[in-house]
């Protein structure tokens, strides 16, 4: 889904900073976040719950969000073994 699909799915972020490092116009925000949406169809929302680091910038006074990563805590799924030829 694209970010802009997540608005029909009527997706719903909570986070959470545990923690916040800063040297000079430069800091690193941990934490985590939970997301939740209802993908169409489905009757109830789900659910994925994760980690994120967030690279700021000091520009001007205001802090600006650069970047950002998340990894969700689901584990990953195994794709099936190729088959032998």
């Amino acid at each position: 889904a694209t970010v802009n699909g997540l608005a029909t799915m009527k997706a719903a972020i909570k986070t959470t900073a545990t923690s916040v490092a800063a040297s000079g116009p430069i800091a690193i925000e941990r934490g985590e976040y939970t997301l939740s949406l209802v993908p169409p169809g489905a009757p109830v929302a789900t659910s994925e719950t994760g980690i994120y680091l967030i690279h700021w910038h000091k520009v001007n006074g205001n802090w600006m969000r650069v970047s950002d990563v998340a990894s969700s805590a689901a584990p990953a799924s195994m794709a099936a073994p190729a088959k032998a030829k």
